[in-house]
């Protein structure tokens, strides 16, 4: 009768939940390496939850094994099968040194650093020229010329000349984009384009006329 409760407790233990896998500590913890890149389980078998890896080569101490020696429990409490480790276990472990591999959480995304604030742009450069289209005798064109990398806006910006008192008044809200031109007409001439009609006659002298264009803050001139 007691050989008969002895095996009821037994198949007890072992189907019972929470049973405890039987261990088999060793006496004091020793060092193996790991032969290739393995999981390590929460469990000494391959049904229980991976709880992190070991590479190649990393140094693991073992503190403890299972009943058959199949698998070996390391100080972090996770478990190793014991074929993927190499069999010097005689070295003992230093708990001060380089020690164990501990179990290796799944990396979490990484964040990407912030990017590089983009460089400010660079700025516009204003360069505006005033040149003669057309000068003779009664066809006359003249154009502001915007040479630089930005608008520019020239309405009311003034035309003149040293030999008249007319006076050439660009009408407001215009503006010139980079390598556009305005064209200033006169006499018998139209603007090509963009441009105006100041007089319907000639206003600039073939030679010696001096003609100047202000305004943005520009004053400048050519001679005819």
């Amino acid at each position: 009768m007691r050989w008969l409760m002895m095996v009821v407790m037994v198949v007890v233990a072992v189907f019972s939940p929470g049973v405890v896998w039987a261990q088999t500590p060793t006496p004091t913890p020793t060092v193996v390496v790991a032969l290739k890149t393995a999981n390590l389980r929460t469990g000494p078998g391959t049904t229980f939850k991976v709880g992190g890896s070991a590479k190649a080569g990393d140094r693991l101490v073992v503190v403890g094994k299972n009943a058959k020696g199949d698998w070996l429990e390391l100080d972090s409490g996770l478990w190793i099968a014991a074929f993927l480790v190499s069999s010097s276990s005689s070295s003992t472990a230093n708990t001060g040194g380089t020690g164990s591999a501990k179990a290796t959480a799944t990396p979490k995304a990484a964040v990407p650093a912030a990017a590089a604030a983009a460089p400010a742009p660079a700025a516009s450069v204003v360069k505006v020229v005033l040149r003669v289209v057309e000068n003779s005798g009664q066809y006359e064109r003249l154009a502001i010329v915007n040479q630089g990398s930005g608008e520019v806006a020239i309405g009311g910006w003034v035309v003149y000349g040293s030999k008249g008192d007319e006076r050439c008044v660009v009408p407001g809200g215009v503006v010139l984009a980079a390598g556009a031109q305005y064209e200033i007409a006169s006499g018998n001439s139209s603007p090509q384009g963009a441009g105006m009609v100041c007089a319907n006659k000639p206003i600039w002298n073939n030679k010696g006329e001096r003609i100047t264009l202000e305004g943005g803050g520009i004053s400048m001139f050519l001679d005819t």
